[in-house]
């Protein structure tokens, strides 16, 4: 079982896709629940051989190191490798692995190379006229690919080299 710690539902619904729906993944939105109910159950996730953790975060405007130092003492992760940072917002990753042909088709004007700088209003700002944040979101997941993400985004690149597999191992 692969456990995700989330921010919120535009995470949620990225890994979610991103590990295809797997009955073995099981998201937890943590920003609206108390901090020592959170430590309590990723120590008991730690302490479980079938079972592994991924906790993750958006930088808010931090350094990345500086933001999973943060996240490491304010959670009491058992393991400051298993949290997952993302730069800037988890928008970022979801355009991150659009090619060029994915942002025709959906009809992305604005150009970017590397969005490790984009934030949730440049995201907003690119939607086209009409659709709605979540079918956008949506739209984007089905054409999403994962190399293309490790292109086009530091952190992603990060979380595909270390927790790609991550299912594959329990």
């Amino acid at each position: 079982m692969l456990y995700i710690f989330v921010e919120g539902q535009d995470d949620e619904r990225f890994f979610r896709h991103y590990y295809n729906h797997s009955n073995k993944l099981r998201i937890i939105e943590y920003s609206h629940t108390k901090k020592e109910k959170i430590q309590k159950f990723v120590k008991s996730i730690a302490m479980l051989p079938s079972a592994d953790y991924i906790f993750t975060t958006d930088t808010d405007d931090l350094q990345v190191l500086e933001k999973r130092d943060i996240m490491y003492e304010r959670y009491a992760i058992p393991d400051r490798e298993k949290i997952a940072v993302c730069q800037m917002e988890i928008e970022s990753w979801y355009l991150a692995g659009l090619t060029e042909q994915g942002k025709l088709d959906l009809g992305i004007k604005e150009e970017y190379i590397r969005t490790d700088s984009l934030t949730k209003e440049d995201f907003n700002a690119m939607m086209p006229y009409g659709i709605r944040r979540y079918q956008f979101m949506l739209e984007i997941l089905k054409r999403f690919d994962k190399l293309e993400g490790t292109k086009n985004n530091t952190t992603f690149r990060y979380f595909y080299n270390h927790f790609n597999n991550l299912l594959d191992e329990k």
